[in-house]
């Protein structure tokens, strides 16, 4: 499972690349990401943040923290659990990341699980995480299946994204 998982995260860094490098070739970036495509996060820059946040919150049950660094901003882990109880597809918005701090954050994100999955057996990835979920329930996962998970909640929201990025422009790759 780990030279799975390797593989995965290094093809998901290559795609993040590949992301960021095809929106930032347009004119109208900042329009663009901002435009709600009536995704599941209204728009590109939400879909960004949730995927963004989904990996602090993650990184933060892994390695048993109370609160996230990233850009100079401190997280309380707490408050960032509970966003995921509203309904509200802006509320990701709370959470006040510019496009580049995104950027930069999802390949930082990125780093720190591949170099997790570097320092860890097979049998290492099997141990069980024990973290509580957003209605404060205790749960327990083993660490692989939670990499595994990232990355299928990577690729879903890429692809959302990618059916915006195709509204706009057209059928046209993204890089």
């Amino acid at each position: 499972m780990k030279n799975l998982l390797q593989k995965l995260y290094r093809y998901d860094q290559w795609r993040q690349q590949q992301l960021f490098q095809g929106l930032e070739k347009k004119q109208n970036l900042n329009e663009f990401i901002n435009k709600d495509y009536k995704l599941f996060f209204s728009n590109v820059r939400g879909t960004l943040i949730h995927i963004l946040c989904a990996d602090i919150i993650w990184q933060g049950r892994i390695f048993q923290l109370k609160e996230f660094q990233i850009q100079n901003k401190t997280i309380d882990l707490k408050w960032l659990i509970s966003l995921w109880k509203s309904d509200d597809p802006n509320v990701f918005h709370q959470v006040d990341f510019k496009y580049e701090e995104i950027r930069n954050s999802l390949f930082q994100m990125n780093n720190t699980f591949q170099d997790l999955l570097d320092k860890k057996t097979d049998e290492e990835l099997q141990e069980q995480i024990i973290y509580q979920d957003s209605k404060g329930q205790d749960q327990s996962k083993p660490l692989q299946d939670i990499l595994y998970h990232l990355m299928n909640h990577h690729t879903h929201h890429i692809g959302q994204i990618t059916n915006a990025f195709t509204i706009e422009y057209g059928r046209e790759d993204l890089h």
